[in-house]
Parts: structure tokens; C-alpha cells; sequence
């Protein structure tokens, strides 16, 4: 099963591309590691988030799972 992490990787992006506007590497680095829930995350930063990914909301949320 995928993760945020295995996702970005797959796609060749670093840190910081994934987190151009929604705050930045260090936030998508506590939503990989699991510091942070990305499923707390405003609707229009998800949004973003899913958009950096090329995932949909839906997707993104799956992504979140705990495993």
C-alpha cells in the first residue's frame, strides 16, 4: 500500500516541491512521518497538497491511513 512518502517519491519530488503552498517541507515532513495528520489540514490546503501529489482528495485521505 502507498504512503504520502512512497507517493512523492515515486513522483521524483523533494520536500519542498510537495509542500509549495501548503507551508513547506518541514510540514510535509511531520505529515510522512506521522507527527502531524494531514487529514486536519484546512480543505483548500489538502487541496494543494493532493494537486503536488496528483492524487484527489479521496486519495489523499487513503494515503493517510495508518498502517
Amino acid at each position: 500500500m502507498d504512503t504520502l512518502k512512497s507517493r512523492r517519491e515515486s513522483l521524483g519530488l523533494t520536500l519542498e516541491q510537495a509542500g509549495r503552498g501548503i507551508g513547506g517541507r518541514q510540514k510535509v515532513y511531520r505529515f510522512e512521518s506521522g507527527e502531524r495528520d494531514p487529514r486536519r489540514m484546512r480543505l483548500d490546503t489538502a487541496q494543494r497538497y493532493a494537486d503536488n501529489l496528483g492524487v484527489t482528495l479521496d486519495a489523499l485521505w487513503e494515503l493517510c491511513q495508518p498502517r
